[in-house]
């Protein structure tokens, strides 16, 4: 996806202001599905990873991983300072938005 994209449609995502968290919630969930990084709020965070984990499962960790960091950043970037700043440090997107 090129930056130009990417931008458009992340300006697709209203700022959430207390009154609209609905439509704000519907398009963040559009919006991170679209760009394939919706994988932490479908599946939950897997068990942390140990020497003798297999592949598979440093493959899932590392993509739960990115999905969960990219998605926390893109959701935090919707959310005006003031209201993050009362919100929970939550750091598993499906947890911080269920704090909401």
């Amino acid at each position: 996806m090129s930056v130009g994209n990417v931008s458009a449609t992340l300006n697709g995502i209203p700022v959430l202001n207390g009154t609209n968290f609905k439509i704000w919630k519907n398009n963040v969930t559009l919006v991170l599905g679209c760009m394939d990084l919706d994988f932490a709020l479908r599946e939950p965070c897997p068990a942390p990873l140990k020497d003798q984990s297999s592949l598979e499962d440093r493959r899932v960790f590392e993509r739960w991983e990115g999905s969960n960091c990219i998605s926390l950043m893109i959701i935090k970037n919707t959310i005006p300072k003031t209201f993050l700043d009362t919100m929970s440090k939550e750091n598993d997107v499906r947890h911080f938005l269920n704090t909401l």
